[in-house]
């Protein structure tokens, strides 16, 4: 069982970051990356996800609303409320890009200071 309330941090140059996300992901980790902005976080992501042959889907977070994530409400027949979310985010439904064996969803975030 992983302990989900572990953390490591430690600082790593873009080559090493790639192999290190890439191991979390294959052990079926969430890997979180910080660093100040234009220090290529970007790029890191784009070059996993080419590795990886996944389509990258590069959410960035600061110039979203809450409801572009969850989607917009609507009333259901028994007068419930629930949430009809965008295509942004594939669901299992979707089929996989043409080419692709998935996806890669990269959520940047610029926290404030």
């Amino acid at each position: 069982m992983v302990d989900t309330k572990s953390t490591f941090q430690f600082t790593v140059n873009p080559a090493q970051a790639v192999e290190f996300i890439t191991e979390a992901l294959f052990a079926g980790l969430v890997p979180m990356m910080t660093s100040s902005p234009g220090t290529g976080k970007s790029q890191i992501v784009k070059k996993i996800a080419k590795n990886l042959n996944l389509e990258l889907i590069d959410i960035r977070l600061s110039q979203m609303e809450s409801s572009d994530l969850n989607g917009l409400p609507r009333f259901t027949s028994d007068g419930k409320a629930e949430f009809v979310p965008f295509n942004t985010f594939p669901i299992e439904s979707t089929p996989l890009p043409a080419g692709k064996d998935g996806w890669l969803i990269f959520l940047n975030f610029r926290a404030s200071v």
